[in-house]
């Protein structure tokens, strides 16, 4: 590989440490705190108060600012500190902005919403309210997802909203759900699973989750003497409609940049589209979903746009916007879902109201909605293990040969997790890595080190028992690539400080027992979901590149220098960011959490396709901020 001159060749003689092969290999991926946390709140909103330490870093007055870019990534200066000092800092100042500005009583909530919306709440807001507080559900604001994704249907009249749904119900790979006023529940209305037994029923109980979420667990508000479930609190405020979901992983509903725009700007003039007005159907791919200064977009004409010098260094300081391939059209690339589609898929030239349990950021308009058949025993049922007791510092990652169909017709070779798997396991070749530094001394260039030599020090990665979701000669292919391991158990993950969570066809069964095993969790996703606008990357867990581009050079950072013995390493760091993932998933991952979003998330629908939006706002008796509504 080529190399700057001032990048210096270190030959490895001394590994920091050298770890014995497992004896127990793998994690299977089913398809289907510590008080001593150092920024979180210790109360609830509703309490008042949320507490925290001063932030780990003020930024450096004395060294160069690193450059951040539209990609949502910092490019690192080598004359600056190392870049995670400053994107740890910033994380944790973020984060305790947004827990300090959150409304503590239904007056401020009405009001924020007015201000972030620029419209009423919808009907029953004051009763998920009394649900948010009763349930202690943290930060009550952030929501905007479900307005990000709902708001541009508001452009439709509620009987073309309508329409867009009831095209879908009855699709192959889809159910719908129906509230009915006159029993006050919800209920299956249809489905269709295909002929195979054992996918309806594994697909019935995804859809046995997703009801148990709607009826909030048979949980109870209490008013006065009268004890009602959260279901019939949503029917009675929200009335009859239907909603139609995607049973599989990943999302369905491709975008286009100029209709959705279109859409946008109809509900800001308070005006609607009419039917007859469809996207324009020229193919321009993925690039399609993206605006026209955008770098894929740019890249029909120009292929080297968006592109990054090999020679820097990048880490993601915005984790939705580096998500984007809009500004990151290698993703579609390395992604194996966005590869699977070549170029991208054609124009659609209906939008489908359709919910989902995963999407792309920019590239989808589905739904989203929250994945309640998360629960594997794989993952559960093992002890917490301290810090100080966890005897592997390397990053562990076992699973199957998902994320793509592995075929000759398919770029499989490059996508995500085969590149990821490659990487971590090469025993030669080149692995430029920044030095890691104290924070008052410049990070420098890169040392260039044996990759052999350091992915024995800091990774044990590997796929499990056999290819799947492969055919054509693939199969065959895969077996000779790969050292092929057993599951690693739970109880055995644990052991490891820092755990790899990258994508396989869609949202993540493993980010949410992970986040709980007290170990650093180490992102790869193009897949924002539900709750994105609740957690921060760099305080609850590390966000990495898809490419894996700066995945040494984080470890390298907690754990030290592997050419100098460990000198330099940030452990203690490292043992923060996970005792706060860790906390988050105690505070804001809770089934009340998720029944709050699902609540909010279906009273805002509700309002989208009743013929009475003007109805289905709330309307406070006390002194709330009353907004105009839109549409």
């Amino acid at each position: 590989m080529s190399r700057k001159p001032n990048q210096q060749r270190i030959t490895l003689t001394r590994p920091r440490r050298r770890f014995p092969r497992a004896a127990i290999l793998c994690a299977v991926a089913v398809t289907l705190g510590l008080a001593f946390t150092f920024f979180f709140l210790v109360t609830a909103h509703t309490q008042g108060t949320a507490y925290a330490e001063e932030p780990t870093f003020e930024r450096s007055s004395s060294l160069p600012r690193h450059r951040y870019l539209p990609s949502g990534l910092l490019r690192s200066n080598p004359r600056g500190r190392h870049p995670i000092y400053d994107l740890i800092g910033d994380a944790e100042r973020a984060w305790q902005e947004k827990v300090d500005k959150q409304s503590r009583t239904l007056e401020e909530a009405v009001a924020e919403y007015g201000r972030r919306y620029r419209r009423p709440p919808p009907r029953g807001f004051d009763k998920w309210w009394d649900y948010v507080q009763k349930k202690n559900v943290s930060l009550p604001d952030e929501y905007d997802q479900i307005l990000e994704d709902l708001g541009p249907y508001f452009a439709y009249t509620p009987r073309a909203a309508r329409a867009l749904q009831s095209a879908n119900a009855g699709q192959m790979g889809t159910y719908t759900i129906h509230s009915n006023p006159a029993t006050g529940q919800i209920e299956l209305e249809t489905y269709n699973f295909g002929d195979s037994p054992g996918v309806i029923h594994a697909l019935m109980m995804r859809v046995k989750a997703q009801l148990e979420l709607m009826r909030g667990y048979d949980a109870e508000l209490q008013e006065g003497q009268e004890v009602e479930g959260i279901e019939r609190e949503l029917v009675a405020a929200t009335g009859e409609w239907q909603a139609t979901f995607r049973s599989d992983d990943g999302p369905g509903d491709f975008n286009d940049w100029e209709f959705t725009q279109m859409l946008k700007d109809k509900v800001e003039d308070d005006d609607f589209v009419k039917w007859a007005e469809t996207p324009d159907m020229t193919y321009r791919g993925w690039a399609s979903a993206c605006p026209p200064d955008s770098s894929l977009r740019q890249a029909l004409y120009d292929t080297t746009a968006g592109q990054l010098d090999k020679t820097e260094k990048y880490f993601i300081a915005d984790h939705r916007k580096a998500m984007n391939p809009c500004w990151r059209p290698d993703l579609t690339k390395i992604s194996g879902f966005l590869a699977s589609f070549g170029q991208g898929p054609g124009p659609q030239e209906r939008k489908k109201l359709v919910f989902s349990l995963s999407k792309t950021q920019g590239l989808h308009s589905d739904i989203l909605s929250v994945p309640n058949d998360m629960a594997d025993p794989w993952f559960e049922g093992s002890e917490d293990v301290a810090w100080s007791d966890k005897a592997e510092d390397r990053v562990v990652w076992r699973d199957w040969t998902t994320g793509v169909f592995h075929h000759p017709n398919m770029p499989w070779r490059t996508s995500h997790r085969v590149n990821m798997v490659t990487t971590l396991t090469a025993k030669s070749g080149d692995r430029p890595v920044l030095p890691a530094r104290a924070p008052s001394t410049p990070v420098g260039t890169p040392h260039v080190l044996d990759a052999g030599e350091v992915n024995r020090a800091l990774a044990d990665v590997g796929y499990i028992i056999r290819p799947i979701q492969c055919d054509g000669g693939a199969c065959e292919e895969m077996e000779t690539m790969f050292d092929w391991r057993r599951p690693l158990p739970m109880q055995k993950l644990r052991k490891y400080k820092f755990l790899l969570d990258i994508d396989g066809n869609g949202w993540s069964t493993r980010f949410k027992p992970f986040l709980a095993a007290n170990s650093v969790v180490m992102k790869a996703t193009i897949f924002p979901e539900w709750y994105m606008d609740r957690i921060q990357p760099w305080v609850h867990y590390v966000p990495v590149q898809m490419d894996m581009g700066e995945v040494y050079d984080i470890l390298t950072f907690f754990n030290g220098n592997v050419d100098e013995n460990g000198e330099g390493g940030n452990d203690a760091l490292a043992e923060k960011i996970a005792a706060a993932g860790k906390d988050w998933v105690g505070r804001f991952w809770r089934k009340e959490d998720m029944i709050a979003y699902t609540y909010r998330l279906f009273l805002e629908y509700a309002r989208l396709v009743s013929d009475d939006r003007q109805r289905m706002n709330f309307v406070p008796s006390g002194p709330a901020l009353q907004v105009q509504g839109q549409n």
